[in-house]
């Protein structure tokens, strides 16, 4: 599986917990945001093509019929140190899939994404 697709996996899922875990404050927009989606129409035509429902029909559920949310099927990987991933040097910007990227740089930019992103979850996943 490639970063680009986990990471299509697991925010879609990340944000259907938020949801489904949501109270009258919580707003789609709100967590959409939080998850990295920047645009709001794709991301409900892509949400409403992954679950079959629109998302505010998975909020509107969770606050008419809580219902329990049962943790991620899987785990993420531990490394030997847990230890942050570094950042870019200061002048290098993150790859945007402009010109001039190379592997080396957008391969750390994907496994910064990922790790940011399996970090959440984790610490979603124990609250």
């Amino acid at each position: 599986m490639t970063p680009t697709t986990f990471i299509r996996h697991i925010r879609p899922e990340g944000v259907r917990s938020d949801l489904q875990k949501g109270d009258q404050t919580t707003k789609v927009s709100d967590v959409a945001f939080s998850w990295g989606f920047n645009h709001l129409g794709r991301f409900a035509s892509y949400y409403e093509r992954k679950y079959g429902e629109k998302p505010s029909r998975t909020l509107r559920a969770a606050l008419v019929e809580p219902r329990p949310v049962a943790p991620p099927a899987w785990q993420p990987k531990v490394a030997r140190e847990e230890r942050s991933m570094t950042k870019t040097k200061p002048g290098r910007a993150r790859p945007s899939g402009a010109r001039g990227c190379t592997k080396a740089s957008i391969s750390h930019w994907c496994r910064d994404i990922l790790m940011r992103v399996a970090s959440r979850l984790v610490s979603r996943w124990k609250n």
